[in-house]
């Protein structure tokens, strides 16, 4: 591939890796894993694992090949969440049936697939758009399955397994579906493009909290900007952040409405982390306006139907976030950095 490690035309077919599958010469194949030279397929590369069944590029790629979506689920009862595709454009679904009561996505390792098969909202580059395949409900449109939380069966808060550890079938996973609904519209970012909408609360407080953020840091003898760096998704190595590159390719921003002005959410490739920012006019920083949790994950594979193959297919990752339960601390939220 075009960013594997074989990115010359010439090996496109060519087998390139060692029997271990790792990156060798493309003049001797068996040569040592991750030597660099000037036959070598892995050009500057360490000797990391970077092909799949002796071709070159595929688990270099894997990142590349992952769609990150997100799914915020909204505190006020009203059975609606935001979705965000792989671009950061989201879209608003609520539940067409009448009930009361906390909504589960979780599959609960049901297998077969359940995780796509819940989620016919994605075309396939994990963008808002018509579903690859009609789902098994008989909906063509774009929706998403849930069901009611049964502490019996979706277990504790997490709600991640079964206590009872049976497999639930899809006719539970699927008992209710959601439905695409007019979205909110900010005008900081105009009428055509839809956000997210969260209100104030404690778990999410609408608070000036910058200068707070500064003084903490200084007082432990680190800098607002190491934070920063760290935040976005970078490693602290030695209490600084590594390079603003590495870091902006781990994260993500997303424009959401808290109540009645705009926020950013701010989502961490690489811890899997979901915090609420806002930009501040008044004190030219970014403020902390609270902090989600992960309630549950799905990731299934899709595939290039126009080639016929099951080889290297792309993958989906859809994450459902809610509003922490407890009120929002600053001083929690900032220790992971010193983790």
């Amino acid at each position: 591939g075009s960013e594997g490690c074989c990115n010359s035309s010439k090996n496109e077919t060519k087998k390139c890796c060692d029997s271990k599958g790792q990156c060798g010469s493309k003049a001797n194949p068996d040569e040592e894993s991750g030597k660099v030279g000037t036959n070598s397929c892995c050009s500057a590369k360490p000797s990391t694992v970077c092909c799949s069944s002796g071709t070159c590029g595929a688990a270099e790629n894997a990142e590349r090949l992952t769609y990150h979506c997100l799914a915020l689920i909204r505190p006020d009862n009203s059975n609606v969440i935001d979705v965000f595709d792989a671009k950061g454009k989201s879209k608003s679904f609520r539940s067409s049936q009448k009930h009361g009561g906390k909504l589960c996505f979780s599959s609960h390792d049901a297998g077969n697939d359940a995780d796509g098969l819940l989620s016919p909202c994605f075309d396939e580059n994990g963008n808002h758009g018509e579903p690859m395949d009609p789902c098994f409900c008989g909906v063509d449109e774009p929706h998403i399955h849930a069901h009611m939380f049964n502490p019996d069966r979706c277990g504790g808060d997490g709600c991640i397994a079964g206590r009872n550890g049976r497999k639930p079938n899809l006719g539970f996973l699927a008992q209710l579906t959601l439905f695409e609904v007019e979205g909110i519209t900010t005008p900081l970012l105009g009428d055509n493009v839809q956000v997210g909408s969260v209100p104030i609360s404690e778990n999410l407080p609408n608070e000036c909290n910058s200068s707070d953020i500064s003084r903490f840091l200084t007082e432990k003898g680190f800098g607002v900007s190491q934070w920063r760096t760290w935040s976005r998704g970078a490693r602290r190595r030695s209490g600084v952040g590594v390079g603003n590159d590495e870091a902006v390719n781990r994260n993500r921003m997303y424009p959401i409405l808290h109540e009645d002005h705009t926020d950013f959410l701010i989502y961490n490739r690489r811890t899997e982390n979901l915090h609420l920012e806002h930009p501040c006019d008044s004190c030219g920083s970014n403020d902390i306006h609270g902090k989600f949790r992960l309630t549950h994950s799905r990731r299934w594979k899709i595939y290039d139907e126009r080639s016929g193959q099951k080889t290297d297919p792309k993958e989906i990752s859809l994450n459902f976030f809610e509003a922490e339960s407890e009120p929002f601390s600053l001083l929690d939220f900032l220790s992971g950095f010193f983790e």
